[in-house]
C-alpha cells in the first residue's frame, strides 16, 4: 500500500491518499465534507514502473489480404484485477500471434479517457510464407500484459501472395485438383482451393523444351484444370534417363521455392487460366509475340510431337510447335 501525503486538490487540503493494490477509495476532504471517488487499480513491477494489461472489447473479423479489417478491434486498458482503467494516451500495439505469418499495417494506436483504443485500418497482408487462412493477434499496452484474440479467418483473392507464391485460380463447383486416392485436392464451398503461379519463372526466357526425348510413348496426356501434376511425373518419367537439354517439367518438378517443393508444370488449361490472369499475378509486358509464350504440360492429341503452349500476350493455346522448340516455363502448384 502506498501512503501519499499531503497533497494539493482543488486548492483544499488533501490529507491522505491511499492507493490499493486492487480496486481502491479515495477519500478527499474538502470544507469539511467528507467525498468518496473510486481509484483504478494499477500495479507495480519489481523496477517501480506503473504496469497495465488489457481485455478485448471489440473482436477482429473479416480478414481480407491488403483490405483493412471490416471489423476493427477494440480494446480496454485493464489493472492488475480486470478492472477497466480510464487513461488516455497510452500506446497499444497489434502484432500477429507466434506462429503465423505475413504483415500487419496500421497497428498501433493510443487509448482514449476512458481507456479503450479503437483500431482504424487493422490490415493483414498474406506473404509467399503465409501458410493458413486463420490467424490471431495479440494487443499489448507498452510491452505490459496483453490479450490475444480469438481466431480471425483469412478471405484469399487472385494476386494474393500465399503458400510459396501468388495466387491465380480458384477451384469452382465440380473441379478437384490431383489424381489418384491421395493428396487430391476437391472443390469445396466452405474452403477455397486453387492454383498458385510461382514468382519467376524457371529456366529463364524461351531456354526449355516441352521435353527431352519425343513424348509419343506417353500418349495422351491431360488438358484440363487439375491434370498437369500427373501431366509433369508423366514426362519427368519418360525422360529419366536423359540428360540433357534443360525441359520444363523438370525444372517445375524439382523447384524448391518459398519453403514449397510440390510446384510442377500446368496443363494447357491450367496455363491458360493464368494467361487470363497475368497481370495480377504480375507478369508482362511482352517484348514481343515470341516472348510470350509459354510451354503447358499437355501436347496435341493424335500428333504427340506437337506439344501445347500458351501465347499469353493474346491468351491463346497454340500446338504448331514440337517439343523441341525452346520457350518459357512457369511453376505451378496447388492449395
Amino acid at each position: 500500500m502506498i501512503t501519499i501525503m499531503k497533497r494539493r486538490f482543488a486548492s483544499e487540503a488533501l490529507s491522505c491518499v491511499r492507493i490499493a493494490m486492487s480496486m481502491a477509495v479515495l477519500f478527499v476532504c474538502c470544507s469539511g465534507l467528507l467525498q468518496a471517488a473510486t481509484v483504478q487499480a494499477l500495479y507495480i513491477n519489481k523496477a517501480g514502473a506503473w504496469k497495465t494489461g488489457c481485455s478485448i472489447v471489440t473482436q477482429p473479423a473479416g480478414a481480407a489480404s491488403e483490405t483493412a479489417l471490416a471489423t476493427q478491434p477494440k480494446v480496454q486498458l485493464t489493472g492488475v484485477d480486470g478492472v477497466a482503467v480510464r487513461k488516455s494516451g497510452v500506446v497499444i500495439t497489434a502484432t500477429l500471434a507466434s506462429g503465423y505469418k505475413g504483415t500487419l499495417s496500421n497497428a498501433i494506436t493510443v487509448t482514449d479517457g476512458e481507456g479503450i483504443a479503437t483500431f482504424h485500418g487493422l490490415t493483414f497482408t498474406s506473404t509467399t510464407v503465409t501458410d493458413s487462412t486463420r490467424f490471431k493477434l495479440v494487443f499489448t499496452p507498452g510491452g505490459d500484459r496483453s490479450a490475444t484474440s480469438d481466431y480471425t479467418k483469412l478471405t484469399l483473392a487472385v494476386g494474393n501472395r500465399y503458400q510459396g507464391g501468388i495466387i491465380f485460380y480458384f477451384l469452382t463447383t465440380g473441379q478437384q485438383l490431383g489424381t489418384g486416392t491421395s493428396n487430391v485436392i476437391q472443390y469445396s464451398p466452405t474452403e477455397q482451393h486453387g492454383l498458385i503461379a510461382a514468382t519467376q519463372d524457371q529456366g529463364g526466357s524461351r531456354s526449355t523444351q516441352y521435353s527431352s526425348v519425343s513424348p509419343n510413348p506417353l500418349g495422351t496426356v491431360g488438358a484440363a484444370i487439375g491434370t498437369g501434376q500427373k501431366n509433369t511425373q508423366l514426362i519427368v518419367a519418360l525422360c529419366a534417363s536423359a540428360s540433357t537439354p534443360v525441359y520444363g517439367a523438370k525444372l517445375c518438378d524439382d523447384l524448391v521455392l518459398n519453403g514449397y517443393s510440390d510446384w510442377y508444370q500446368p496443363s494447357e488449361q491450367e496455363l491458360l487460366k493464368l494467361a487470363q490472369t497475368q497481370t495480377i499475378v504480375g507478369m508482362g509486358p511482352w517484348i514481343n509475340e515470341d516472348d510470350s509464350t509459354y510451354w503447358s504440360s499437355s501436347h496435341l492429341a493424335g500428333n504427340h510431337t506437337y506439344a501445347r503452349y500458351v501465347l499469353f500476350n493474346k491468351k491463346e493455346i497454340w500446338d504448331d510447335y514440337e517439343f523441341t522448340e525452346k520457350f518459357r516455363t512457369r511453376a505451378v502448384r496447388s492449395f
